[in-house]
């Protein structure tokens, strides 16, 4: 499809996608891509053209249009988190509600198309969707409600799929591990569902308000306690990952480790057409964008453990690489690929280099979280990582046996 044939909303939407593209390249000190910079270019003289070089806003389908909306029998209380394509209520039910088991509840609704954006404030590590096309990365974006589509198709086929293994030993830890959809309706063309909302804390509320580095065995020890918890569910064959692990999708219960928001890698509609391969994460905890859960809850657990994100593309590149050469080119080959978010790789350090003494057997699991090795000349090497969620969890029960972790 030519540019003149596409609508106003595509191009900028595609205006968008080039420029945080470009940024990146720029802020990482290397040389802008002549066709991307072209493109942008051309995209950016043809909104012009039409006098359209901003997106409208639409100020009632901001965040707050929502609060106090009645949706089935709840009612919204206050924004959870927002999305770049969708925002995450808590709501209560109405006192004319008749369903006995009714509870809190979240509720998730697809942002309109020209609110494709943070309305309510920064977002750190957003989930974004990439479309991986003859191996070139492309940030794209889902056609309306097509994000929420593909959630609830994947939460209909697991919950379905656990509910078949009720009879099996394991049936009752894993039961409720996963959003189960109460609720599917649509307002005003736009999509939501509902899940209960059990009672809880975030890994990130737990990491914030807990006693950080100083309680390094009791942060471990939820670590086990996630990675059994995936253990389990990698019994179902059709969980065959989770594939947005972060400290925010994952809740603490009294009936177990609860997780929500799961990625997804399909095809989607986006932009007019159907993307035969879209990877529905976020890039900082799977910067090689592929099926890593391992790899996610290992960048979790170094960020609980040392304040240090290895893959936050936000932190300022400087001091010496210390990636072997094999590694190197692996990392230079995703660049030429336009995946940007293993860039942060190239100035990783050893928990010791900013100024964090962990035992040796500590920063050994941590490097193997992800797929990394430590070599007698003191540089990182590939690894073949752990081979299961439960030779991970191992590990970390081996750690709780240690005195002191780090100190």
């Amino acid at each position: 499809m030519s540019m003149l044939e596409q609508t106003t909303e595509d191009l900028q939407a595609r205006k968008r996608v080039l420029d945080s593209s470009l940024m990146d390249f720029a802020v990482a000190g290397l040389p802008l891509p002549l066709e991307m910079e072209e493109e942008f270019v051309a995209v950016q003289n043809e909104l012009a053209r039409r006098g359209a070089s901003a997106p409208p806003v639409e100020s009632d389908r901001m965040w707050t249009f929502w609060l106090g909306k009645t949706l089935g029998s709840y009612t919204i209380d206050y924004l959870v988190e927002e999305g770049l394509y969708w925002y995450l209520f808590h709501a209560s039910p109405g006192a004319s509600s008749f369903d006995p088991g009714s509870g809190q509840a979240w509720i998730k609704i697809a942002k309109a198309d020209d609110c494709y954006r943070i309305d309510s404030g920064q977002v750190k590590f957003a989930t974004r969707l990439f479309a991986i096309d003859g191996d070139i990365v492309r940030e794209v974006r889902p056609e309306l409600n097509s994000f929420l589509h593909a959630e609830t198709t994947r939460l209909k086929s697991l919950v379905t799929s656990l509910d078949a293994m009720a009879d099996t030993d394991f049936a009752g830890e894993i039961a409720f591990s996963l959003p189960r959809l109460l609720e599917e309706d649509s307002f005003e063309r736009l999509d939501y569902y509902r899940t209960a909302c059990p009672s809880g804390d975030t890994l990130r509320e737990l990491l914030v308000y807990g006693a950080g580095r100083d309680s390094a065995f009791a942060i471990v020890s939820m670590f086990s306690q996630i990675a059994a918890a995936l253990d389990l569910l990698g019994r179902d064959p059709v969980f065959q990952y989770h594939g947005n692990l972060k400290p925010e999708n994952i809740v603490f219960t009294a009936s177990g480790v609860y997780f929500r928001e799961l990625g997804d890698f399909g095809s989607m509609r986006c932009g007019g057409a159907l993307e035969a391969e879209v990877r529905t994460t976020t890039p900082q905890y799977y910067p090689w964008l592929d099926v890593d859960d391992i790899g996610a809850l290992g960048i979790c657990l170094w960020d609980a453990l040392t304040d240090y994100h290895p893959f936050d593309d936000t932190r300022a590149v400087d001091g010496d690489c210390i990636l072997s050469a094999g590694l190197r080119a692996l990392v230079d080959l995703e660049l030429s690929l336009a995946n940007m978010f293993v860039l942060p790789l190239l100035s990783i350090k050893r928990p010791h280099q900013f100024g964090v003494r962990t035992t040796e057997k500590l920063e050994n699991v941590l490097f193997k979280s992800l797929k990394m090795s430590i070599g007698e000349d003191g540089l990182l090497y590939e690894d073949a990582g752990y081979e299961s969620m439960s030779a991970f969890n191992d590990d970390l029960l081996e750690l709780l046996n240690e005195p002191e972790m780090i100190f």
